[in-house]
């Protein structure tokens, strides 16, 4: 558990929530993808999502 607590992790959320023990989250945050199509921050990303990911 001393690896994981007050770490930030940057990579996909499934790999890291595997590695973290039953029943010790608080939170979990996730920044949302962007360019599909939503507007942040006044800026319109079209891309569709099939492209962007691809």
């Amino acid at each position: 558990m001393n690896e994981i607590i007050n770490k930030v992790f940057n990579e996909d959320v499934l790999l890291t929530l595997k590695r973290i023990p039953d029943n010790s989250i608080d939170m979990v945050y996730g920044d949302p993808d962007y360019n599909v199509g939503i507007n942040y921050d006044g800026k319109k990303y079209t891309q569709k999502w099939d492209k962007y990911i691809n």
